[in-house]
């Protein structure tokens, strides 16, 4: 009480982890590396526990092992107005980065992806509408006539659509093959003991975007990347997401059965809780890590102490 840190930004990785979460990661990452997928797992904790540093020192982590991961921050993304494109375009530019994949192929998975926001049907039932307002009673049979036209022009191009889709499923998961073959083209990894590794993709930060995109956002995972060979991580603030479903479907919490939760389990196969740290640890490992000034008579900790942080010397 009485102490308090301004706000620091750190390069993320496990050597400056304050918190000691490297174990809790490498548990984690050995599941993942054993279940190829597809599923989804929910890293759940409050706003402001550090779920980003612990994704961003974890991503750094994997890609230095040459593991297959993405990094996608929804937030950032959230004004693009779709993302199915921004999360395909952020995989798209990850992998290259990365050198994983064959440039063709992620550029035909990109371009894929454009093609089906860009023929979407939704754009047929706005011409159907601006039809319906257009004509007025007594010209009935000409609406009928043009409307009727419209939807097998519509109904042609939903199928050709849903081809599409089908196609971006296929050639998703051509690429988690062609990640998870060059995984095992790698030594057997020193945490989990394998050199399998699905296409790894954490979604941060979703809990802050508006509630269409966060919706919009799950059923693109769920039906669009649900393939062989792709996990994804989505750290969230789970009272947030709930408050959003709740937002946009007026569900909500009725005689103890939570119909909220019940509609996220639809998107989510494992809730996994980021470990509560040890508040006295952390202050202690900030104090020995800035050495602040200390009033006169402020208590000195010494090497008896029981709370034994990774800098051992006493203040």
């Amino acid at each position: 009480q009485g102490v308090c840190f301004r706000k620091e930004e750190r390069e993320p990785s496990w050597e400056t982890d304050l918190l000691g979460r490297k174990d809790a990661a490498h548990q984690l990452e050995r599941l993942i590396a054993n279940a190829p997928g597809p599923y989804v797992v929910a890293m759940t904790s409050e706003w402001g526990s550090g779920k980003t540093f612990f994704l961003k020192a974890w991503e750094k982590d994997l890609l230095a092992r040459k593991r297959p991961c993405v990094y996608f921050n929804a937030w950032e993304t959230d004004h693009a107005g779709d993302p199915l494109l921004a999360l395909t375009g952020c995989i798209t530019h990850s992998l290259k980065k990365q050198n994983l994949i064959k440039p063709k192929r992620l550029k035909n998975f990109a371009t894929s992806a454009s093609k089906i926001v860009s023929q979407a049907p939704g754009t047929f039932s706005k011409i159907l509408v601006g039809i319906a307002n257009h004509y007025t009673d007594g010209e009935f049979e000409e609406v009928k006539e043009i409307v009727s036209d419209t939807m097998k022009l519509g109904t042609d191009l939903f199928l050709k659509n849903n081809a599409r889709r089908k196609g971006f499923t296929k050639q998703l998961e051509a690429i988690a093959k062609e990640a998870s073959d060059n995984a095992l083209n790698q030594p057997a990894d020193p945490v989990n003991g394998t050199n399998h590794f699905p296409l790894f993709v954490m979604i941060d930060e979703l809990d802050r975007c508006r509630p269409s995109y966060v919706i919009e956002l799950l059923e693109n995972i769920k039906h669009l990347f649900g393939v062989r060979g792709v996990v994804f991580l989505l750290a969230i603030d789970q009272d947030q997401i709930l408050g959003v479903i709740q937002h946009t479907f007026g569900l909500c919490d009725t005689n103890g059965r939570d119909i909220r939760l019940n509609y996220l389990r639809k998107f989510i196969d494992i809730f996994w809780a980021l470990p509560t740290p040890d508040p006295r640890v952390f202050v202690l490992q900030n104090l020995l890590t800035r050495r602040p000034f200390l009033p006169q008579g402020w208590p000195v900790r010494t090497t008896s102490d029981p709370l034994k942080p990774h800098n051992d010397n006493p203040l």
